[in-house]
This record gives structure tokens, sequence and C-alpha cells, in this order.
């Protein structure tokens, strides 16, 4: 099993154990923002702040060389690829999303459409292909729901912040919103297309940057800018909340493997690998206290006790 990391490399993970396997450099000018992998065609897909959105093919060598590079007509901030229809979607700095069709060979790709979505930058974007529901966010604070074929707006929801980040349940018609106020967001989507806000998940204390629904274990995953993880048990609907500390920067990325059971998280500069079999203790609630709630002795602030 392969995952992306912010830098550029792809790892590949057996039994709890790393080594690189290809690294895409050379060609990108800037910090890459985003990329995607897809294992299936040996094809990589990363966008650039230098506007650059470039489609690598893995060579019988091993090694990965740029088969498509185009110039946006703006910066790129979001990506995503629907690989048995090879269809591309991508989201820019000035809220636009590109709707392109790569050809089977993956050396060429044509432009769709143009869906001005949002009035600002796309922050992420899911599709249901089944439903042709192309869904995005934002930093002008909104969810927006567009017909595939046609481009249209189907629905909007707006909050009080900017949406970073959003995952989604194609069985349930969920949506997962994180924001920059920490706040996770679920959103429910009717037949139609719809939108109902049924709660909002607070546990972070710094913005929401990835979310990762995983159906096999039921729950969902979100990293944050706090340098914190934390795993909602969604599925198995008894409210836990568990907390996953170890990173010393921002989490970046998040990716779930159901055969060993194990979650992989990255930052900066390190990935993470955890094993979700082991037991863990649910995270307590914070309460305010003058005294130690273990071993009863004041806190220094509280003179009068001590």
């Amino acid at each position: 099993v392969s995952t992306q990391c912010t830098w550029g490399s792809y790892f590949c993970l057996a039994q709890s154990e790393m080594a690189e396997v290809a690294k895409l450099t050379g060609h990108h000018t800037s910090t890459v923002l985003d990329a995607i992998y897809v294992p299936e065609s040996g094809c990589a897909i990363s966008i650039g702040e230098e506007r650059a959105l470039i489609c690598w093919l893995r060579r019988d060598n091993g090694h990965f060389w740029p088969s498509i590079s185009q110039l946006l007509p703006h910066v790129p901030t979001a990506l995503e690829f629907h690989a048995p229809t090879r269809t591309l979607f991508v989201g820019l700095d000035n809220g636009t999303i590109l709707n392109y069709q790569l050809s089977e060979d993956y050396n060429s790709m044509q432009l769709q459409r143009t869906i001005p979505a949002h009035g600002g930058r796309v922050s992420a974007i899911k599709v249901d292909m089944e439903r042709q529901w192309l869904l995005s966010c934002a930093r002008d604070k909104s969810f927006a729901v567009h017909n595939i074929l046609g481009g249209s707006l189907i629905a909007r929801h707006r909050i009080d912040a900017w949406f970073s980040t959003i995952e989604y349940d194609s069985a349930s018609q969920n949506v997962f919103a994180g924001d920059f106020r920490g706040n996770i967001h679920v959103l429910k989507l009717a037949a139609d297309g719809n939108i109902t806000s049924n709660n909002v998940l607070s546990g972070h204390s710094g913005s929401i940057r990835c979310l990762l629904w995983s159906a096999a274990s039921g729950f969902l995953f979100s990293g944050s800018f706090d340098k914190n993880i934390v795993g909602w048990d969604i599925g198995g609907q008894k409210g836990r909340m568990l907390e996953f500390c170890y990173h010393t920067d921002n989490v970046q990325g998040l990716v779930y493997l159901p055969d060993t059971r194990e979650l992989v998280s990255c930052d900066e500069n390190s990935v993470v690998v955890w094993n979700m079999s082991a037991e863990r203790k649910e995270s307590p609630e914070w309460v305010e206290s003058d005294v130690c709630q273990l071993c009863g002795d004041p806190f220094m602030w509280n003179f009068s006790m001590m």
C-alpha cells in the first residue's frame, strides 16, 4: 500500500516498516500543494504553487516522468480524481473548479467545463459519480453541491468560518466538513442534494487540516494544526473520542490500512504508523478546577487551600 506525503515522496508500507519507493522531483519549481497517486495506472497527479499541473507516469525503470504538464490560469489548491472514468477536478485560488478528462494512456487531457463554484480559495473537493454530485468547500465560508454534468448549483451551506477540508461517505450521504476554528460539521445530503446540518464535533484547538472516514473501523479521523489526531467513533454510535498525540508539527495527511488495521499519519517532517488493534482509553473531557483531580492537591494559584 502506498501513501503520498507532503514533500513528494511515496512510501510502501508492509508490516509497519516503511521504505521509499519513488521520489518525484525536478519539475515543480515551488511548493507542492496537493498530490494524488493512482496505483492501478502507475500515475501520480500533482499541483504546485507556481500554477503547474503535472501528470506523472511510472516508466519501465520504476522512475516517474511527466506525461502532462500544464500551466493553470490561477494557483491550484485542491485535487480530486475519479480513476474509473479518468475524471479530474482541480480547485483554484479564485474559487473556480476545472473539470478535465484524461486520455486512456494518461498522455493528454481535455478541459470539459469550468465551474464558478465559490467566491474564494477552494479548500477541498469530493465527487459522487453515481449521483453526479461535485462537493466542494472554500474560504468563502461555504460548502457547495454542484451537478457534474452541467455545473449548475444544487445547494449551498454557509458557516461563520473558513472551511478547510471535507470527507464524504457515499453510503450514508454524510459530509464531514472541517473549519479553521477546529470544528467538524456533520452535514446530511438528501436525495435531491439539499443540505441539513446534523451536528458539530469539537475536539481540536487548531484548524482542521485533514479528515478521513474509515467505514471498516467506523471511525472518522481528524488531523489538525494543533499537532493532534482525534478518532471519532461514529460507526459504533458510542460517542467515544480517542486522541493520538505524537506529532511535533501540523498533521497534514491521514490514511487507514484496513488489512493491517493501521492508521498512517504525516506532518511536514515525519510519517507515523498507529496500531489500531491496540486498546485505547477514551479522551476525558476538560474540566476547570483549582485542585488536581488525581491527587487532590491545590494548584499554585489556589492560595486559600495551600
